[in-house]
C-alpha cells in the first residue's frame, strides 16, 4: 500500500522507514519538524529551515525626466505651469532607485504559492506582541459610555443635531393596535382613527356643516352633479325676489319720453 505524502500527519512526522536519500531535495521540508524540537505552535507563522529569499533587480533603472519636461512632476509642460504641490527635492535624472523582486525562477509550483514562504522568524514575536498590546490612547469603555450619555462626546453632539428628524421608539402608529383585533377602528380613506367615545369613524363635530340656511341638507356628490349644487345655492336668492335697483328714482319726464318713443306695446310684451 502506497503512503499518501500529503496527509498532514505524514508531513509533520516523517516515518523513520522512509528513506529519501537526500534531505535537501525534500520539497516538503519546510512543513516538517526540526530535529530536537518539541510541539510547534502553528498559531504564529514561523520560517522554515529550507526557505531562503533571494532578490534580484526587477528591471532596468527607472528613466528620469525627458528634455523639456516639468522638474516637479515630469509631465510635458513647464514648471511654472505645474498645478501639483511643489516637491521638496526636484525630480532627478533617474537610475538611483531600481526596484528589487524575489527570484522565483528556481522555485516549483508549490513553493511559489506557499503561504509561509519568506516569513522572517525573528519578526514573529514582535508582531504578535504589538497585536496583543492595547493602543496607548484607548480610554476606559465605561467612561466613554458615560461621556456619550451626558452629551460631552463629539458623536453625541452630532447625534443631538439630527435627533428631531428621527422618530422615537415609543412613537407607534395607532392603527397598529388593530392588527390582531377583530374590530377595525382605522379608516384608511379618511385617515381617521375612531376612538372609544366616538360612534363612527370621523365624529360629527369634526365634519364640516353642509346644511343650508333653513337647516335642510341635500344628499349629492359635487363631482358627479355640480349643477345641482349651483342651483341649490341660487334657490334662496330667487325665493326672496328680484333685487331692487339702488339709486335715484326715475323722473317723470324720462318715463314720459320713453312711453312716447316706444309706446305701451313694450309693456304688453313684457
Amino acid at each position: 500500500m502506497e503512503e499518501n505524502k500529503h496527509i498532514p500527519k505524514y508531513i509533520r512526522d516523517k516515518p523513520w522507514y522512509v528513506d529519501n536519500g537526500n534531505d535537501d531535495a525534500d520539497y516538503l521540508g519546510h512543513h516538517r519538524r526540526e530535529p530536537g524540537e518539541g510541539a510547534q505552535d502553528f498559531s504564529v507563522a514561523q520560517q522554515g529551515s529550507v526557505i531562503s529569499d533571494r532578490f534580484v533587480a526587477g528591471g532596468a533603472p527607472r528613466a528620469g525626466r525627458g528634455r523639456g519636461r516639468c522638474t516637479n512632476c515630469g509631465a510635458n509642460h513647464d514648471r511654472r505651469d505645474c498645478l501639483l504641490r511643489p516637491r521638496k527635492q526636484a525630480r532627478g535624472g533617474g537610475g538611483e532607485r531600481a526596484f528589487q523582486v524575489r527570484d522565483e525562477n528556481a522555485l516549483s509550483f508549490e513553493a511559489k504559492r506557499d503561504r509561509w514562504y519568506g516569513f522572517e522568524g525573528p519578526v514573529a514575536p514582535v508582531v504578535a506582541a504589538a497585536a496583543e498590546e492595547p493602543p496607548a490612547a484607548a480610554e476606559d469603555a465605561a467612561e466613554a459610555v458615560e461621556r456619550y450619555k451626558l452629551g460631552l462626546d463629539a458623536r453625541a453632539a452630532r447625534a443631538a443635531a439630527g435627533a428631531a428628524a428621527i422618530r422615537p421608539r415609543h412613537d407607534r402608529a395607532r392603527y397598529l393596535d388593530d392588527v390582531r383585533s377583530e374590530e377595525t377602528r382605522y379608516d384608511p380613506k379618511s385617515r381617521v382613527y375612531r376612538g372609544d367615545d366616538a360612534g363612527a369613524a370621523g365624529a360629527a363635530a369634526a365634519e364640516p356643516d353642509r346644511s343650508g340656511a333653513d337647516g335642510s341638507t341635500v344628499d349629492h356628490v359635487i363631482s358627479a352633479n355640480p349643477t345641482r349644487l349651483e342651483l341649490g345655492r341660487q334657490a334662496p336668492e330667487h325665493a326672496a325676489g328680484a333685487r331692487q335697483p339702488v339709486g335715484q328714482a326715475q323722473s317723470a319726464a324720462a318715463r314720459a319720453s320713453l312711453l312716447q318713443r316706444y309706446g305701451s306695446s313694450a309693456r304688453s310684451r313684457r
